[in-house]
C-alpha cells in the first residue's frame, strides 16, 4: 500500500503578526514546512507529494526547492480562500497525476511530526483497508481541561472531557471518498470545516483515532516558535 501526501501551507497567518506566514519562517536554520515534508520523504509509503502554498509565494517556494532539496519530485500549486480551500486544491492536483487509495493530509504548521506517529496512523489504514465503512485515521490527545459551550457569554452545556480528543494532522483518509466530499462544497461562501475528517465523518464513514502526544504542536503565534526549537534541537542534537 502506498500513500500520497497534501502538505498545506496555503494559509496567510493573520494570527502569527508578521508579513512572513509562520509555514515560511526560518526556524533553527529552514522554512519552517520543511521539517514535516523532510520527516514524509523518509516514509517508506510515500507516493506522490502536492504542496499547497499561496500564490504569491509559488515562485520563491519553488525556486527554494531547486536549492535545498535535490533528486525529489514535488508538485507545488496554489491554495484557495480557506484551508478546506487549500487542500481541495492539492487533491485536485493529486487525481490528474496518481491513483492512490489513501492520502495523507497535514499542516505544515506542525512541524514536531514522527515517523512514528505517522506510521501508527497508517497502521490503522492497512488494518481497516477491506472495511468499507472505514474512512481514515487522525491522531489526537485527550482533553485535560473543563470544556463548556458558551452562547452570548452564558455557559449552555459542559462537555463530558473523557470523550473528548483535540484532533491533530496528518490525518490519513481514503482520496476518493474526500473528494467526493469536497466536490459539493461551496468554497465561495461562509463555509467552515474544523478538519477534513470531519467531511468524511458526515458521510457515515468511520473515523479512528490514535493516540498522540502535545508535541505535535501547531505553530499558531510567534510564542510557539520557541517552543517548537526546543522541541527540534532535542530531536535533532546534530544541529
Amino acid at each position: 500500500m502506498k500513500c500520497d501526501l497534501v502538505l498545506v501551507a496555503g494559509g496567510a497567518s493573520h494570527r502569527f503578526g508578521l508579513d512572513i506566514p509562520k509555514q515560511f519562517q526560518t526556524v533553527v536554520s529552514k522554512p519552517l514546512y520543511l521539517w514535516s515534508l523532510e520527516v514524509f520523504l523518509s516514509w517508506k509509503a510515500l507516493n506522490e507529494v502536492v504542496i499547497v502554498v499561496p500564490q504569491d509565494w509559488l515562485k520563491a517556494v519553488q525556486e527554494s526547492f531547486n536549492l535545498l532539496i535535490e533528486n525529489k519530485k514535488f508538485h507545488i500549486v496554489s491554495g484557495g480562500n480557506s484551508r478546506s480551500a487549500s487542500t481541495y486544491e492539492g487533491l485536485k492536483k493529486l487525481s490528474q497525476i496518481s491513483d492512490c487509495e489513501w492520502v495523507a493530509v497535514h499542516d505544515a504548521a506542525r512541524p514536531c511530526i514522527t515517523t512514528e506517529l505517522i506510521e501508527s496512523v497508517w497502521n490503522q489504514c492497512v488494518l481497516n483497508q477491506n472495511d468499507p465503512e472505514f474512512g481514515g485515521a487522525v491522531p489526537g490527545t485527550r482533553v485535560n481541561e473543563t470544556i463548556k459551550v458558551v452562547k452570548n457569554s452564558i455557559v449552555t452545556e459542559t462537555l463530558n472531557r473523557n470523550l473528548l480528543y483535540t484532533i491533530q494532522t496528518p490525518q490519513i483518509l481514503r482520496q476518493e471518498v474526500l473528494v467526493g466530499a469536497m466536490s459539493h462544497i461551496d468554497f465561495m461562501a461562509d463555509f467552515v470545516a474544523f478538519d477534513d475528517a470531519s467531511l468524511i465523518e458526515k458521510m457515515g464513514r468511520k473515523i479512528v483515532v490514535v493516540e498522540s502526544t502535545n508535541d505535535n504542536l501547531k505553530v499558531t503565534h510567534q510564542e510557539d516558535i520557541e517552543r517548537v526549537q526546543n522541541w527540534l534541537r532535542k530531536r535533532h542534537p546534530q544541529i
